[in-house]
């Protein structure tokens, strides 16, 4: 069985070797970087990274930053935000940029290496947990769960890993209501109060990749008190 190889930022050192010895014993592959320039060094010459462990707060550049930039080059890695500050504020931008799961500081070990694991079997990155080919098609687009591909007149619509999940739920439940306790449930990874508007901020960004006018949403439509209905116009 492949390893899952995971790469940890962060400029605190004590934060980092504990974090990698709990996962290396774990059997994981673990890489180190101090920041967001030593994080790029890294990546250039380990192209099989599945998932980055990122700190918040950092000199030069902070977490925010780097994940805007990693989504911005298309690159298709799930990235768990860690901060000490844990505001509700900060967990919504970070989903807003791209970020897959947010855990406040000091993490447990254990719960990092937790959040992990659920992650990378939502992705499909653990060797041990692939799943059969489903291919489903709306409209004009083509969303192949295998590949984790979402198409759109032969050009790729990058998602990211929570994106990718929540689609994924809607094509699979057409013209049904969903709640958001459903979805949240679906997504699991994420800390979540009864107030939580997480997930409203998933489906905006969802919306921006999908729909021809996300202010006047087609596919993804909104059930006025309760949550949101996935529409799928049958190809034309």
């Amino acid at each position: 069985m492949s390893q899952a190889h995971i790469l940890l930022v962060d400029d605190e050192p004590i934060i980092q070797k504990a974090l990698e010895s709990y996962l290396t014993q774990a059997q994981m592959q673990v890489g180190c970087a101090a920041d967001g320039q030593m994080m790029d060094a890294y990546l250039e010459t380990h192209t099989d990274v599945d998932l980055i462990v990122l700190d918040l707060s950092m000199p030069r550049e902070d977490g925010l930053s780097i994940t805007r930039r990693l989504r911005a080059q298309g690159l298709d890695i799930a990235i768990i935000m860690v901060s000490s500050f844990g505001s509700e504020v900060d967990r919504i931008v970070g989903l807003e940029v791209g970020v897959d799961d947010y855990m406040s500081k000091p993490a447990n070990p254990r719960e990092v290496l937790a959040r992990i694991q659920a992650l990378l079997r939502r992705r499909g990155t653990n060797k041990a947990d692939k799943t059969v080919s489903h291919h489903y098609d709306f409209r004009h687009f083509s969303l192949d769960c295998r590949a984790r591909k979402l198409m759109c007149a032969q050009q790729e619509k990058v998602l990211t890993t929570a994106e990718f999940n929540l689609l994924k739920l809607f094509v699979e439940r057409p013209d049904e209501e969903l709640d958001r306790n459903t979805l949240m449930e679906h997504l699991k990874g994420y800390e979540h109060t009864p107030f939580d508007r997480s997930i409203d901020v998933l489906v905006r960004r969802l919306r921006q990749k999908i729909e021809p006018d996300p202010k006047q949403p087609d596919y993804i439509c909104t059930v006025w008190g309760k949550g949101y209905l996935f529409h799928p116009l049958m190809p034309e």
